[in-house]
C-alpha cells in the first residue's frame, strides 16, 4: 500500500456543462429526459451546482447540489430551501449504510432516511457498479420512496419514484464538460 487515504471516487460530477441523457418511463409512456449542470449559483455564500431538467420539451424542476467530503447533498428544489441540505450519499461511503435527520422543505417541515446498498446494475447495456440509495421523506402525513443509483465518475444512473405513477429514469449518456 502507499500509506496514502484513497480519495473517495466522484460519485456525482458537478462541474458546469456536465449532462446526463435520460430514458424516462412514467407509467405507459417514455420520454426523453437531460439534466444539466448550466451554472454555479452562490447562495449564502455556498457554491452550489444548479442542475436544471427537461422532460421531453418540458423544462423540469431546477435543483441545487453540491459535494463535499461529507458527502452528495441536495440543497433547493424547485426553487425551496431544503433545510437542513438533505444527504443522499454519504461519506465515507459504506455499504449498508443508514442515516436519518429532520428537514424543513420550503415551510414544511418533514423527516427523511436514507439507506445504501452496494449493487452491480445494468443501464443502457453499460455495467456499473453502484451505491443504491433508498431514500424515504416524510411530510404532512405523506411518504415519498425516491431510489437513486450513483456510479462513481458519472452520477446518477438511474432514479426511481414510486407513487400512483411509478417513474423511472435511465441514463443512456453521460458527457463530460470539456476539459479545457
Amino acid at each position: 500500500g502507499q500509506g496514502k487515504k484513497p480519495k473517495n471516487p466522484n460519485y456525482y460530477p458537478l462541474e458546469v456543462g456536465n449532462t446526463w441523457r435520460y430514458s424516462l418511463t412514467k407509467g405507459k409512456e417514455s420520454m426523453d429526459a437531460t439534466a444539466s449542470i448550466t451554472k454555479i449559483d452562490t447562495l449564502d455564500g455556498i457554491a452550489l451546482a444548479r442542475l436544471e431538467v427537461t422532460f421531453g420539451n418540458t423544462i423540469g424542476p431546477t435543483e441545487h447540489w453540491r459535494q463535499t467530503s461529507d458527502g452528495v447533498f441536495r440543497y433547493r428544489m424547485n426553487g425551496m430551501d431544503i433545510s437542513p441540505p438533505i444527504c443522499l450519499l454519504k461519506y465515507p461511503l459504506k455499504a449498508d449504510a443508514k442515516w436519518e435527520g429532520d428537514i424543513t422543505v420550503g415551510i414544511e417541515k418533514g423527516k427523511y432516511s436514507c439507506e445504501t446498498k452496494e449493487e452491480s446494475i445494468e443501464v443502457a447495456a453499460v455495467k456499473y457498479k453502484a451505491i443504491r440509495v433508498k431514500v424515504r421523506i416524510e411530510s404532512q402525513g405523506k411518504v415519498d420512496h425516491t431510489t437513486f443509483w450513483f456510479a462513481p465518475e458519472v452520477g446518477v444512473i438511474r432514479q426511481t419514484i414510486e407513487g400512483d405513477v411509478p417513474i423511472q429514469m435511465d441514463l443512456t449518456k453521460f458527457e463530460h464538460a470539456k476539459k479545457k
